[in-house]
């Protein structure tokens, strides 16, 4: 494993030194990505490269100030001295308005360049379980910081080359024509005098554009958390089936993320604007106080220099050559940087890319590594032999879920090395079946199988056979539940107790039952995103209405609200939720009465709010205006009492089992399979569990080893270890203890409880 890692890791150094095959890979990549959404960054681009192309202009009209100032104080003319100044000073307002400018607009341009190319490579990581697969089945290092960080240096980098690359080569030839023209190869034989003139103004602005910067790090930094914390618990998400609602928490996150990127874009100009008119104001003022030297008449009379005026506009277009070439030779530091950060993007895309042909992980992995052992696909088609074996009635009660045959089950990157060998089982609907065994027998490994994450394999010879129903639901609980973190839920999520919080001048939640009502309200939403999907039509942040619920007055009519959709579900889902929570005692029935009335009384009034709304394209425009200047340089997204990111929650695993279990119960799958799922709970809190499953039909498969739960299933699939002799052939992966066991017995047998 570890040479096999090694030898992609040089394949992938080797690869980077392919130019033309890394330019074209990564037009793709961009091109795709703005594929759907390229009207925006075209636009941004044309107008960088017209500011660019401005500031050149008037960087070359500032350039030959510094003749007119020779030809004026030459020529001793006072009125074309004044008219000079006149003309350097609208100058140096225009280059520094012009240079902020740019600045924004590259700003903005990098903005769009991450937000399409994020979206772009998240829409292919979180389907099809490729998250898993990606983080668990392919050699590759840290895609969480493919997302965050090297798609943020990738994008900076496009939005400073583009410009210089495309304009630079056109000013070399240009300032070398006319240094030729008017001086041959004369070297250069002056120089601008830079001044720092508004040290005090750079210095409160400094403080002012580095909170927009420090928020931008820490959004930055919780955009990764997020990233890293699901590549941990990739594969309980995986169990669950949560690439949906784990995709809505990250685009909540990169939202957060994306409104600090673009106050520090706002508010960075600024700073910049004074800094470089100090800089353009300086060389300006050398000439100012000689002219004041002049007119005060300490140097006397003096005669007019045609050579003079000469060399100060040769040695203009010479500083500016050699800028222009300095700057196309520091861009190859830029571009080497592009080249190996963009690299490692194009890795990521391309293992997505191989992904895409696969419906699940297993089938990758069975495709992907080489293997004497043959990969079984699961089928809808009942074998032959299990058919006729039971009546009609008794076939719909008992009805075959999954029909293994001679299927075992070994690692993924290394197939040979098998863990459960020749195992042949029926799982029904209504017989609850218990697997037991020793740690790192491959109890959770025959779960994987189950759930597509690893193939099921058999020997080349052997008539094996995996069937698994479709027309029966299924779900997966994992041994460690993925459930996420505050800080990714949406922060209007709190917006419906906002009018019950309780406040004072310093804690914004000072209040035990504000407090209560905030975690109520919280696991609700982790319940439901556990449980479904949230609705993405018709947008992420925003409640949206169907037509029948729509109405102008206060009162509450539950059929009315039902479809009222709130950060993604339904004001029916939240109900059913919290009454999950009560029946788990996650909640007391109180709190779940005043979380209840708070949510409806919201979603009510923002009923009415909609309902008499102009629609009007003035009354739009202006709430446009008003948003870009409320929110265009504030850091943080908040204009409620509560962030999402104020409140602490901190849930024991004992909590989080109960949640899950709960979400079951809300998704009433016909089969479950529980990986120790209980393993946290007291005996008390078990029996009500497995009460709550089978009072909604759902037929438990556990995985355990406690005693308590054997009286809640029928069957017992009893795994044991392979007897062997010394321990010289046996590798440790985790807390898996896997050998070659070919030529086996089975290691597996049923037993009645």
């Amino acid at each position: 494993m570890k040479l096999h890692m090694n030898r992609e890791l040089d394949n992938e150094r080797r690869k980077i030194s392919s130019g033309f095959r890394f330019s074209w890979a990564f037009l793709k990549l961009v091109g795709g990505a703005h594929r759907n959404s390229w009207l925006s960054p075209t636009i941004l681009l044309i107008f960088l490269l017209a500011t660019s192309g401005l500031y050149e202009y008037v960087a070359y009209q500032v350039g030959l100030v510094a003749s007119q100032f020779f030809g004026a104080l030459t020529t001793q003319s006072y009125h074309r001295f004044i008219w000079t100044v006149r003309l350097s000073v609208v100058y140096v307002f225009g280059i520094s308005t012009i240079i902020a400018v740019r600045t924004l607009v590259s700003g903005h341009l990098a903005l769009c360049f991450r937000e399409n190319l994020t979206e772009y490579l998240q829409r292919r990581y979180f389907v099809r379980k490729n998250y898993y697969t990606v983080t668990n089945l392919v050699e590759m290092d840290n895609p969480d910081q493919r997302f965050t960080q090297d798609v943020d240096v990738t994008c900076n980098l496009l939005s400073e080359i583009i410009p210089t690359l495309l304009i630079n080569p056109i000013l070399v030839v240009f300032y070398t024509y006319k240094c030729v023209e008017k001086a041959g190869w004369l070297g250069p034989i002056s120089a601008y005098v830079l001044f720092v003139v508004f040290a005090l103004i750079t210095h409160f602005l400094t403080a002012w554009t580095s909170t927009a910067i420090y928020e931008q790090e820490r959004q930055e930094g919780n955009f990764r958390f997020l990233h890293t914390q699901f590549r941990c618990d990739s594969e309980s998400a995986a169990f669950l089936d949560l690439g949906q609602s784990e995709h809505c928490f990250a685009k909540s996150a990169f939202e957060r993320l994306l409104h600090a990127f673009r106050v520090k874009v706002n508010r960075k100009p600024v700073l910049l604007y004074v800094t470089q008119m100090s800089a353009y104001t300086g060389g300006v003022l050398n000439y100012l106080t000689i002219g004041v030297v002049l007119f005060g008449g300490l140097f006397g009379d003096m005669t007019t220099s045609e050579v003079a005026v000469l060399i100060s506009e040769t040695s203009f277009f010479l500083l500016y050559l050699i800028n222009k070439l300095t700057t196309l030779i520091d861009l190859a530091n830029n571009i080497a940087q592009l080249v190996g950060v963009g690299h490692r993007l194009l890795m990521l895309h391309l293992h997505l890319l191989e992904t895409a042909g696969h419906t699940t992980p297993g089938s990758y992995a069975a495709r992907h590594f080489a293997t004497e052992a043959r990969s079984i696909v699961p089928t809808a088609i009942k074998p032959s032999n299990t058919c006729g074996t039971r009546s009609s009635p008794e076939r719909s009660s008992h009805e075959i879920a999954v029909t293994l045959q001679h299927i075992s089950v070994g690692l993924p990157t290394n197939p040979d090395l098998i863990l459960i060998h020749d195992l042949s089982i029926d799982i029904r609907l209504a017989e609850p079946l218990l697997i037991t065994g020793p740690s790192g027998v491959g109890k959770t490994a025959l779960l994987r199988v189950l759930a597509d994450l690893w193939p099921a394999l058999a020997t080349p010879y052997q008539s094996a056979y995996f069937y698994r129903s479709t027309e029966i639901r299924t779900m997966f609980v994992p041994q460690k539940p993925s459930v996420p973190s505050t800080f990714a839920c949406p922060s209007r999520l709190f917006r419906v107790l906002e009018e019950h919080l309780t406040l004072d001048g310093r804690n914004p939640l000072c209040s035990s039952e504000t407090d209560e009502r905030c975690r109520a309200l919280h696991l609700t939403y982790l319940l439901l995103s556990v449980a479904e999907s949230p609705v993405l039509s018709s947008g992420w942040n925003v409640s949206s209405l169907s037509p029948a619920t729509t109405t102008t007055t206060d009162s509450l009519v539950e059929t009315s609200l039902d479809h009222v959709l709130w950060c993604g579900y339904s004001l029916h889902a939240y109900r059913e939720a919290m009454k999950l929570l009560c029946e788990f005692r996650l909640i007391p029935a109180e709190i779940v009465t005043s979380v209840r009335t708070s949510l409806e009384r919201y979603l009510a009034r923002r009923v009415n709010e909609l309902s008499e709304q102009s629609e009007s394209l003035l009354t739009d425009t202006i709430h446009g205006i008003r948003d870009l200047v409320r929110f265009g340089c504030q850091p943080v997204i908040s204009d409620f009492a509560l962030a999402a990111d104020e409140w602490r929650s901190c849930y024991s695993p004992g909590e989080l089992q109960r949640l899950v279990l709960a979400a079951v119960c809300y998704r009433r799958p016909q089969l479950v399979f529980l990986d120790e799922s209980t393993s946290q709970l007291s005996e008390t809190d078990e029996f009500q569990a497995y009460q709550s499953l089978t009072t909604r039909g759902i037929t438990p498969v556990t995985v355990g080893h406690r005693p308590s739960v054997r009286s809640y299933h029928g069957r017992e699939l009893r795994l044991t270890t392979f007897s062997y002799s010394g321990r010289s052939n046996v590798t440790e992966r985790g807390d898996v203890l896997t050998e070659n066991r070919a030529n086996t017995k089975p290691n597996w047998s049923i037993h009645s409880i």
